[in-house]
C-alpha cells in the first residue's frame, strides 16, 4: 500500500477540536496529473497517530466523511 503525497489531494487541512460540532469532511483523490483515483482509502487519523476512521473513495475518486465530535489531527490517502 503506498501513501500519496499530500499535495495531490484536493482538500484542506483538518483540525477539529474535542468539543467541536460533528462536521463533514468533503474531498477528492487525486494524482499529479489531475486523474481521479477511485478506491483509494481516506483514513482520519487523531493526535496520538490511532486511527479514527475510515473511508473508500468512489468512482470518481471523491469522498465525504461524516466526522462526530473528538479531535482528529490528520488526514492520509492510501493506495495500492
Amino acid at each position: 500500500m503506498q501513501t500519496l503525497n499530500p499535495i495531490i489531494l484536493t482538500m484542506g487541512l483538518l483540525a477539529l477540536l474535542a468539543n467541536a460540532p460533528a462536521a463533514t469532511l468533503d474531498g477528492s483523490v487525486r494524482t499529479a496529473d489531475g486523474d481521479s483515483i477511485a478506491a483509494s482509502i481516506v483514513v482520519l487519523y487523531d493526535s496520538q497517530g490511532a486511527s479514527v476512521q475510515s473511508h473508500s473513495t468512489d468512482a470518481d475518486g471523491t469522498f465525504s466523511i461524516e466526522v462526530g465530535t473528538g479531535a482528529v489531527a490528520t488526514c492520509r490517502c492510501h493506495t495500492s
